[in-house]
């Protein structure tokens, strides 16, 4: 295997790790749908009242804890939600490449090329300037791989506490709803 064929499977290669990326946040999101709508359910049937109404004081701090608990997991997926879908899924464009540069195998480069200076170019290309703009795009594709699966742990992170605030949410109220009137309410 030459040098070329070789830097152009591990270009494929981290590609192919880019698309396993974004379908790993894809189905996440996909998730956090479900996640949304059986929270907006479950919301959709309690009746909320204010926290100072109640004769003991345990009921307002269960109230209040429960409040800061909906308000952190109403922060937490919408913090989730937007590093889903501009930090992961959003196309990342190059960024160590100039608008001077003219490569034959970055997309952004030949859309800018006229036609015929882009053929002329790709026809002309030796093996040493097609190895170094392969290299080059291998560099590329690799930052912004380490960028997406960096944003995908914290995505990753952030699934999991929202999750776990989802629980306590609900478990908490489901606690004022089953003992409000043991609360004195």
């Amino acid at each position: 295997m030459n040098k070329i064929n070789f830097i152009l499977e591990d270009f494929k290669n981290v590609q192919d790790l880019i698309k396993f990326t974004d379908q790993k946040a894809s189905i996440i999101l996909l998730v956090y749908s479900f996640v949304i709508k059986a929270l907006i359910d479950f919301s959709s049937n309690v009746t909320y009242v204010n926290p100072f109404t109640f004769k003991h004081s345990t009921g307002t701090f269960l109230s209040v804890v429960t409040f800061i608990v909906g308000v952190t997991l109403v922060i937490v997926l919408l913090v989730q939600l937007y590093y889903m879908l501009f930090k992961i899924i959003k196309p990342r464009l190059s960024k160590h490449f100039s608008h001077q540069d003219h490569s034959v195998f970055y997309f952004e480069h030949i859309a800018r090329m006229k036609k015929a200076d882009f053929v002329t170019q790709y026809d002309d290309i030796n093996e040493d300037r097609m190895f170094n703009e392969i290299l080059d795009q291998l560099y590329e594709v690799s930052r912004i791989l380490s960028r997406k699966t960096a944003n995908l742990r914290v995505a990753v992170n952030f699934f999991y506490l929202s999750l776990i605030l989802m629980v306590v949410y609900i478990g908490l109220i489901s606690i004022l709803c089953s003992h409000a009137g043991f609360l004195g309410r």
